[in-house]
């Protein structure tokens, strides 16, 4: 008598598909789904997905794609934001500061202003555009934000940043605004000469150094700086690190 042939059965888990050759346990061992779970309206009786399983499925996706996409878009918050402008700031005043001392001024000029497009109370930035003006010309400008620099300094706007100068900044906004504001009706082409003599007056080492440079100019840039000096004469005594020692 013959015998009749094995025939494996074969189950499958509807959810994780593991195959199961002989016979289905109560629950899949890999992800625990019950085999004798008589409907689900998300598996059709061949193991496949019904539309209502795709469209949970699609959705799902859908979140978590929206999560991310937020999580990674999402504004900063409001000091963080605050920080990083006023680093970006403080960064192309910088390149301003440098672009300006190498007289390089429209250079100079359009640094400072993109500084102050990220942090409009930036005195400092203030002060170079001003400088920036001097050195073009544009002294109706220079006097303008260097006056705002003075405000923005006594509104307690200042940030710790210096122009390798023997003075204050603030002091070098008060010493621009005068020296633009002397000018009168003299020539933009004065304008090199005279960005020189105010940063190499407050540049100087010592008292003796500052006043010699006062002397050093010649012709209408030394008739400017004179009537600077007489109109704002306390912004242009000498500056605290030019005087010499106190004597013990």
């Amino acid at each position: 008598m013959r015998r009749a042939p094995l025939r494996l059965s074969r189950s499958r888990c509807v959810y994780c598909h593991r195959v199961y050759w002989f016979g289905a346990p109560a629950a899949c061992g890999q992800c625990g789904y019950p085999f004798d779970r008589p409907e689900d309206a998300e598996v059709d009786e061949r193991g496949g997905r019904t539309r209502e399983g795709r469209l949970r499925i699609i959705l799902l996706v859908g979140a978590v794609l929206v999560t991310g996409g937020g999580l990674a878009f999402r504004r900063l918050p409001e000091a963080d934001a605050g920080r990083v402008a006023r680093e970006a700031a403080r960064g192309q005043c910088r390149d301003a500061m440098e672009a300006v001392l190498a007289r390089r001024f429209a250079l100079a000029a359009e640094e400072a202003e993109r500084a102050l497009v990220r942090l409009p109370r930036f005195p400092e930035a203030r002060t170079v555009l001003a400088l920036a003006w001097l050195g073009r010309g544009r002294y109706v400008d220079s006097a303008r934000e260097a006056a705002w620099a003075e405000g923005d300094f006594a509104a307690g706007g200042a940030d710790p940043l210096t122009i390798k100068a023997a003075v204050s900044v603030e002091l070098i906004a008060s010493r621009v605004r005068c020296v633009a504001r002397a000018v009168g009706g003299a020539q933009s082409t004065l304008g090199p000469a005279l960005f020189d003599a105010v940063v190499a007056f407050s540049r100087a080492p010592s008292c003796e150094a500052a006043e010699a440079e006062l002397a050093r100019t010649s012709g209408p840039v030394r008739s400017i700086m004179a009537a600077a000096v007489e109109a704002c004469p306390q912004h242009f005594t000498c500056g605290e690190a030019q005087k010499p020692p106190a004597k013990p």
